[in-house]
């Protein structure tokens, strides 16, 4: 008999040639290729409980797992099959078992707003804990039991890991507001430095403009003249230039040439205050390029102390996903 027709019937809903197969003797316990899934896990997730007691009748494994650790009683919970999970506890199924994510069927039925299945399942857990509970052998109830205290164990230390990692959270907010209480106090010293540097700028030029209505024989422009203002003077000088590169030399000699022009016609107190005003515009200039690479500095530690925190954030909410 060529292997997978049982799941495959099952797969497609073809129920009468699965009881065929059955009746042929097929291997009930052969699964899927890829999730591992059980005929017994498809009757289960689908609720066709006369399949399930078939299967269950020539000896199909009630506890059998998939890829993801789960028995046909975690599908049946998780899709909300009551009949099927009462002929599966009815037949001794593990109903304490945990699947790849430490989740039991009663979670499972749980989170996915199965109350009924999820009731029905909390019956057993107090059945086993009180006796009573039929169906099932000495040494499944003692398997189970070992079972609940390894779940009891794992709940506590995810509650020890949710507390230490919600402290990584909080401890993530308080680096991210601590650096960017650093980086507003920089950037409005940057601001007031910027403020600083253009009132210089308009001293230079002032004095400038002032040498300037002195001088009838030369036609003075302020240090601040724009680019195209000066590249208007370096086109009336009728200079050749074949690039952009020969326009900026140009237009930086021009200035040069004009603050030259400038300085000799100041008078020795002017000459002093120029030259107080570009030493305290260089002072300035430099003041200004040191916080910006403290700004930089500043958001680089801020990305790594915040990135060490925000793993221990992802696990939160991992574990939170879990649980």
């Amino acid at each position: 008999m060529v292997q997978g027709l049982l799941v495959e019937s099952v797969q497609n809903g073809n129920l009468n040639r699965a009881l065929q197969l059955i009746a042929d003797g097929a291997d009930v316990n052969e699964t899927d290729r890829f999730y591992l899934w059980t005929s017994l896990h498809l009757a289960a997730r689908d609720g066709k409980v006369g399949l399930a007691k078939v299967l269950l009748k020539h000896k199909a494994n009630i506890d059998a797992r998939d890829s993801v650790g789960q028995t046909p009683l975690h599908r049946a919970a998780f899709w909300g099959q009551l009949e099927v999970c009462k002929v599966l506890l009815e037949n001794g199924a593990d109903f304490t078992v945990m699947d790849g994510m430490m989740q039991t069927p009663e979670e499972l039925a749980r989170m996915n707003g199965h109350q009924q299945c999820a009731s029905l399942i909390v019956q057993s857990l107090v059945f086993l804990e009180f006796g009573g509970l039929q169906h099932y052998s000495h040494a499944q109830v003692a398997v189970m039991k070992k079972q609940l205290k390894e779940k009891e164990r794992e709940e506590k230390r995810r509650r020890e890991v949710r507390e230490e990692l919600e402290k990584h959270g909080e401890v993530a907010d308080k680096v991210r507001e601590k650096f960017k209480a650093k980086e507003i106090k920089i950037m409005e010293k940057q601001e007031a430095l910027l403020h600083k540097i253009e009132l210089v700028k308009d001293e230079i030029n002032q004095l400038t403009l002032s040498s300037a209505s002195t001088t009838s024989d030369v036609t003075l422009q302020p240090i601040s003249a724009s680019v195209s203002s000066v590249s208007s003077v370096s086109l009336s000088l009728s200079l050749s230039l074949n690039s952009a590169d020969q326009l900026d030399t140009s237009v930086d000699s021009l200035q040069q040439q004009q603050r030259r022009r400038v300085t000799q016609h100041l008078s020795k107190k002017e000459v002093s205050q120029m030259k107080q005003l570009q030493g305290k515009l260089h002072k300035l200039q430099l003041s200004l390029d040191e916080l910006s690479l403290k700004l930089n500095k500043t958001r680089r530690r801020s990305l790594q102390n915040v990135h060490v925190e925000d793993k221990g954030t992802a696990w939160l909410a991992y574990i939170n996903s879990s649980s």
